[in-house]
């Protein structure tokens, strides 16, 4: 599967859970160990969640929204990060 295909992936106890527009795929691995081999345009969101930014549609407070109605929760501590990433991509 094609990395730009993923829209997101979220933490579910030891599985990671990728989610592409038309399927999700699950995985016995860490949020932490899928995130190193995953390309620059992979941002965390949140502890339990990874987010291609390609995706992201928009940005309100603490939550990013992405297509097919779906909403990602965004930790304080990686807010900055995220804004500094939304910006780049819009220039």
């Amino acid at each position: 599967m094609p990395y730009n295909d993923i829209m997101y992936i979220e933490k579910n106890g030891h599985d990671v859970i990728l989610h592409t527009t038309s399927n999700v795929f699950v995985e016995r691995i860490s949020l932490n160990e899928i995130s190193k081999r995953l390309p620059v345009f992979f941002i965390r969101a949140h502890k339990s969640y990874i987010v291609n930014i390609n995706k992201v549609l928009s940005l309100r407070i603490n939550e990013l929204f992405l297509p097919n109605n779906v909403t990602i929760p965004v930790s304080r501590s990686y807010l900055t990060n995220i804004k500094k990433k939304l910006l780049e991509i819009a220039r």
